[in-house]
């Protein structure tokens, strides 16, 4: 079925980080199909417990001018792989009211729960909050989950380091909303020639949400496999153990 609503007049996608110069688009998105055409009924629930997140992590921006819609990016216009980047995944669920609980995007109650996710933005403005704020204080409207030990329905989530091609996968994942941290940036490292240099992270990246699966605007069909290439910057100067993450204004694209 389409999740038709009166609140929405657009297909909104915010969920964050695939930037491209200068400008963040999406990793994820509501997927509010009406005008767009985008219908939950087409997505494949077979493929549950089967989606990935794969982060690319490279110096600045990889994708060049090319707007980021979750596929992987082919031209990385001579952009380096980072190794040794830390990135920890939980898969979250709505911490309170009538619809509290798991967030199963298999289905189009799941994309209702997470309606709220248009009022998205880096930077914290009126009635806007951050992927932390989302997460984070009285007003949470996510959680995560409390197992013991690792994964990604654990308190401490699941985390993967980037390897030699700058990418770190997760795999054999549920259908859901998920929230994203680089979590250790201090063992970066950049290829110079056949030789790897440690090199730090003076922009790190946001907190920010991904869902599997998320919708492709254009070519109105989902994605199981969801690529993100998060923006950054790079020194020469020693790594850092803590980045500084200086947000960029998210932008919502529009129909």
């Amino acid at each position: 079925m389409r999740l038709n609503t009166n609140s929405l007049k657009r297909t909104v996608a915010v969920l964050a980080a695939v930037c491209t110069l200068g400008t963040c688009c999406i990793a994820g998105s509501i997927a509010y199909a009406k005008d767009a055409g985008v219908n939950t009924a087409t997505i494949d629930t077979k493929q549950n417990s089967k989606t990935s997140i794969i982060i690319h992590k490279y110096e600045n921006n990889p994708a060049g001018t090319t707007r980021g819609n979750g596929e992987k990016v082919d031209n990385l216009n001579g952009r380096k792989p980072i190794k040794g980047v830390k990135f920890t995944l939980w898969r979250v669920k709505k911490k309170s009211g009538a619809d509290a609980g798991e967030i199963d995007l298999s289905n189009a109650d799941g994309w209702k729960k997470i309606k709220g996710l248009e009022n998205l933005e880096a930077t914290a403005a009126k009635d806007k909050k951050t992927a932390n704020g989302f997460m984070t204080g009285n007003n949470a409207e996510f959680v995560k989950y409390d197992a013991n030990g690792e994964g990604v329905e654990a308190s401490k989530g699941k985390t993967c380091e980037t390897v030699d091609d700058g990418s770190c996968s997760f795999t054999n994942l549920k259908m859901g909303l998920y929230y994203v941290e680089e979590t250790d940036v201090s063992g970066a490292q950049l290829k110079d020639g056949k030789t790897w240099k440690p090199v730090s992270i003076t922009k790190g990246v946001d907190p920010f949400f991904v869902t599997t699966p998320l919708a492709n605007e254009s070519k109105k069909t989902w994605l199981y496999e969801v690529n993100v290439y998060p923006k950054n910057d790079t020194s020469n100067d020693l790594p850092k153990k803590t980045p500084a993450n200086t947000p960029n204004k998210l932008n919502i694209a529009k129909d």
